[in-house]
């Protein structure tokens, strides 16, 4: 396996550079899981634009809300002249009521006839879709970037048919194809906790917590329970009553019951066998 000379360029860069070399009409939005090369396809074709650049990252651990993303509008309009210039946002759906934000700052700009373009890039497909349908209908168009194919990690890695069925189109897994374990490592650490407590836990927790602080304290715990299960499915174990890290609930009789197998059996009452055989006598 053998890695090509000079950073690759996707087909999709050359749609995206189209898009953005036309009059400002739509927000162009560029969807995708992670670690399929977003932000270097769209800072390979900004970087090559001619035009100001403001790129900023919602993907921190400080949250990140519409007095955020404004600040970063505010700071593109700044530079933006007579040709344009491009606004660049990055993990936009992180960002506590993203869409609403975009929606307002965009039309702003369209009625005052500025000509600043708007990439937002996403790697939760759910909640990026949910934001645009609810508040950003007719003002932007998606630029779909799956997986790598066949064609491109040969072409970038020189995969093999037999090694692009194994380890897949992930470009920052590439490198680590000679040691399998680091790589399954690094799916599961880098690609598949990540996804599951960033994507999915983590905007559930925010959403409890803007309804009840209480649940604050909640969301810690259901972040720490992704951790967990992936470390015992690293020890080789199974979450369950067969692994320490999750034992069985213990179950209690209520206050002032005797347990079942404690209690006498009630008068006339036989002891419950099969139906239809009497119970062996002594």
């Amino acid at each position: 396996m053998s890695k090509s000379s000079g950073p690759f360029r996707r087909p999709h860069a050359a749609e995206l550079a189209r898009r953005l070399a036309e009059p400002r009409r739509f927000i162009q939005v560029v969807a995708g899981a992670r670690q399929v090369g977003k932000t270097t396809l769209v800072q390979q074709v900004t970087g090559a634009a001619r035009l100001p650049l403001r790129f900023a990252s919602a993907d921190e651990p400080t949250l990140r809300g519409a007095e955020w993303i404004a600040e970063q509008w505010e700071a593109a309009r700044l530079v933006t002249g007579r040709e344009g210039a491009i606004l660049v946002l990055d993990e936009v759906q992180k960002a506590v009521g993203w869409s609403e934000s975009v929606k307002r700052l965009w039309d702003e700009d369209t009625r005052a006839r500025r000509p600043l373009k708007v990439v937002l890039l996403g790697s939760a497909p759910l909640l990026v879709q949910q934001g645009l349908t609810e508040s950003l209908a007719g003002r932007f168009e998606v630029l779909h970037l799956p997986h790598w194919t066949f064609a491109e990690m040969r072409a970038a890695f020189g995969f093999s048919v037999e090694e692009y069925l194994y380890f897949g189109g992930y470009p920052g897994a590439a490198p680590l194809a000679r040691e399998p374990g680091r790589w399954r490592r690094y799916i599961l650490d880098a690609l598949v906790e990540t996804t599951i407590a960033r994507d999915v836990l983590l905007p559930h927790a925010r959403r409890q917590a803007r309804a009840s602080p209480a649940a604050v304290r909640i969301g810690v715990p259901v972040l720490r329970a992704g951790a967990v299960l992936h470390q015992d499915c690293q020890e080789g174990g199974t979450p369950g009553p067969a692994n320490p890290a999750t034992p069985p609930p213990v179950r209690r009789p209520p206050a002032g019951r005797t347990p079942r197998a404690a209690r006498p059996p009630r008068p006339g009452c036989r002891p419950r066998g099969r139906p239809g055989r009497r119970p062996a006598s002594g």
